[in-house]
């Protein structure tokens, strides 16, 4: 989060498209929001929040996609308010060009391809006379080899990994359960059956109860 007196900038670098990762950017939209309305009422200003998303994948094929914050699309209010802007980075879409089609980068796109390249050598090539740029990829070389660093990105790919594997374990579950009660589901329905074949057969109701556990009272309404 960027903040310049009341005016609000968030920051998401998101890296796939995900119900969970849907969810946690617009908490962040709606936080920062509110934060920003209640500066204004407290200072009697104008002032503006928008939320910045880098994507690494496509929902449209353009690089840059502006919504209002008062777009169904947020589900908010109809109101337009120039005040609260969401912007979608398209990644993605920079990737393809460069590794895909092989086509050479802006200047803007390069500087959003750091943001996502991971390779050393792509980065040198990227930035390649352009001091500013040169240093950016300097510092990300040096923040490379820092033990700090490389200590905290182990922890959220950890982390990551932790999620996913709680996400399988969960599904594991899930689909045992399901099992079970389709398991006993067809049990109940083979002992039903059962109990109506020998109800044909004119048996005893006592004798059914004995070899299909059903009650009596349940096979008295078969």
């Amino acid at each position: 989060m960027l903040i310049n007196g009341g005016d609000r900038i968030a920051l998401e670098m998101n890296r796939s498209n995900s119900k969970e990762l849907i969810k946690r950017n617009k908490s962040h939209l709606f936080e920062g929001m509110v934060k920003t309305i209640n500066i204004s009422y407290k200072d009697g200003e104008e002032h503006y929040f928008i939320q910045i998303c880098f994507d690494n994948f496509s929902l449209k094929n353009k690089l840059i996609s502006v919504y209002k914050l008062t777009d169904l699309e947020d589900g908010l209010v109809d109101e337009e308010n120039e005040n609260f802007v969401k912007y979608r980075i398209n990644l993605a879409k920079i990737y393809k060009k460069y590794y895909t089609l092989d086509e050479e980068l802006t200047r803007f796109e390069k500087a959003l391809a750091i943001l996502s390249f991971n390779k050393i050598k792509d980065l040198r090539k990227i930035s390649r006379g352009d001091e500013t740029l040169m240093r950016v990829v300097k510092k990300i070389e040096e923040l490379t080899d820092d033990p700090d660093m490389v200590q905290y990105i182990d922890v959220e790919k950890g982390m990551e990994l932790g999620r996913k594997e709680d996400i399988q374990i969960a599904t594991e579950k899930a689909a045992k359960k399901a099992a079970k009660k389709a398991a006993i589901e067809t049990e109940e329905k083979t002992r039903i059956e059962t109990a109506r074949k020998m109800l044909k057969e004119k048996l005893n109701i006592e004798l059914i109860s004995k070899i299909t556990n059903l009650s009596k009272e349940q096979i008295e309404k078969l």
